[in-house]
């Protein structure tokens, strides 16, 4: 995936009190187990149980181990380091990856160990695939607690996510209009390079003309009167925090619901 799915995603942190957005935990579903024999899964699709994923139990948990232990657990399971998972230590702070991948070379579980502490992993990501192309990433803390949801849309899928005037085939003076059609308050702004990163960034704004929603039309190395590249949309809730993020491609629709459990 490009844009939201590879930024580094599971060190947010945003809060949803205060919007008609929030999500309720399902306990059982985020904290770790505490036997060893919960990890092995039933519910994972034969594919992955065969051979990546077969220590995640049916949450999509991992127990917590150091990163010598780690290593140790995916080598007693057959696994070679350089064609089944890699470790990468070339992140800046110290932080060191390690990525587990499927018989497809796709990045099925990447585990964190940050600031240079490989005595436990600071977070992991699980992520899914349909038909060869990814569908779901779930992202977990220290504690196993899920800061952040990832799911992708097929176009035939994401009917429900075009709300307010707005798809991958909407131009920045089709949106426009639809706001002054609906009375709602906006400001808009040209940014980017001479020749890149060229975007048009509205924002949504309440009563108080504080932006409650912002819209990225981004361009690139395009000009504003020629396609643009993809369109994001940020959602903020009453303490001015993004909640979730969405990515209307040409093919599919990318959002990210960032979670927060207190």
């Amino acid at each position: 995936m490009n844009k939201i799915s590879n930024m580094p995603f599971y060190n947010y942190n945003v809060s949803l009190k205060g919007s008609n957005q929030t999500l309720q935990p399902i306990h059982d579903d985020n904290k770790l187990q505490n036997s060893s024999n919960d990890y092995m899964s039933s519910d994972i699709s034969s594919a992955s149980r065969a051979y990546g994923l077969s220590f995640i139990n049916k949450n999509k948990t991992i127990p917590q181990m150091s990163l010598k232990d780690m290593i140790k657990w995916l080598e007693s399971q057959g696994k070679i380091e350089g064609k089944d998972f890699e470790i990468d230590s070339s992140c800046t702070m110290g932080n060191t990856v390690l990525t587990l991948k499927n018989k497809q070379d796709q990045e099925e579980l990447s585990i964190h160990y940050d600031n240079g502490n490989h005595s436990e992993w600071s977070g992991y990501v699980v992520s899914e695939y349909t038909k060869g192309e990814l569908t779901k990433q779930t992202c977990r803390d220290s504690n196993g607690n899920i800061n952040s949801n990832l799911r992708v849309y097929n176009n035939d899928e994401a009917g429900h996510l075009l709300q307010e005037g707005l798809s991958y085939n909407t131009t920045p003076e089709e949106y426009i209009n639809y706001l002054k059609f609906k009375n709602i308050d906006y400001k808009i702004k040209y940014s980017g390079d001479e020749d890149n990163n060229r975007s048009v960034h509205i924002s949504i704004l309440d009563n108080d003309y504080k932006s409650i929603k912002d819209i990225c039309f981004y361009y690139g190395e395009n000009k504003f009167n020629e396609k643009y590249q993809f369109i994001s949309q940020r959602d903020y809730n009453e303490k001015g925090d993004e909640y979730r993020r969405l990515t209307f491609n040409k093919d599919n629709v990318e959002v990210i619901t960032y979670v927060n459990y207190l």
